[in-house]
């Protein structure tokens, strides 16, 4: 009885360790093959890219004599953000946006003439957060919408003492747009595909914004986008 006690003991005191051994090995082993496999769709934190142009609807009603008050020339921003939620076929995520864009607007001989709006051509620069969801309808392919606000600047680009020696002395007052910053909301539809190169990802975005006492703005755009 003592010698079978003995040996039961010495058994279970053997196979211990080598249980031990083999689970070490399977989850090593496991941890490999999950080295071994690339996810060629990340999600996370990001930096992206847009280019465009932006299109102003002409909402406050003043034209020139070549038709609308402002025309498109180039739209650029840059993007950081993170996705908060990463599901396989959902994902939402925050985004921090810096959008600048140029606008040709009225002659110099004509801009006396207008109402006092802006000083002629105009450099908008505008700081936007937003919150961005998406479905998958295949793996690669997001389709997604996005929804936020900011605040837009339209900065004075002529020289102070000739805006206010002619324009403002024409106008009897100061334009509104370049006194102080202007209040925004954004929103619109995105499309993103995720290349085969890890990281990278490319899109479309539609950002329709309306920018309180300046007008409503159209902003289609491409962007290339880096998860990191």
């Amino acid at each position: 009885m003592m010698i079978r006690s003995t040996a039961s003991l010495f058994l279970l005191a053997a196979a211990g360790p080598a249980w031990a051994q083999s689970q070490s090995e399977d989850d090593r082993n496991t941890r490999a093959r999950d080295e071994d496999i690339i996810r060629e769709v990340e999600r996370g934190y990001y930096f992206s890219a847009n280019v465009g142009s932006t299109i102003y609807a002409n909402t406050h009603g003043i034209t020139t004599s070549s038709g609308s008050l402002l025309s498109p020339v180039i739209a650029l921003g840059i993007n950081v953000g993170s996705d908060f939620i990463d599901r396989e076929r959902a994902s939402v995520a925050w985004q921090i946006q810096f959008n600048q864009s140029l606008q040709n607007g009225p002659r110099e001989d004509e801009v006396t003439r207008l109402q006092p709006f802006v000083q002629g051509d105009i450099h908008t620069f505008a700081g936007i957060g937003t919150l961005e969801a998406s479905i998958y309808p295949t793996r690669r392919l997001g389709l997604g919408v996005k929804a936020g606000g900011g605040v837009m600047v339209i900065p004075l680009l002529m020289n102070p003492d000739s805006y206010n020696d002619v324009l403002v002395a024409a106008w009897g007052q100061p334009a509104k747009l370049h006194e102080s910053p202007l209040g925004m909301i954004v929103g619109g539809p995105t499309l993103e595909y995720y290349t085969k190169l890890s990281h990278f990802s490319v899109g479309v975005d539609l950002d329709i914004s309306y920018v309180f006492e300046f007008d409503l703005g159209i902003s289609p755009s491409g962007f290339l986008k880096y998860t990191f």
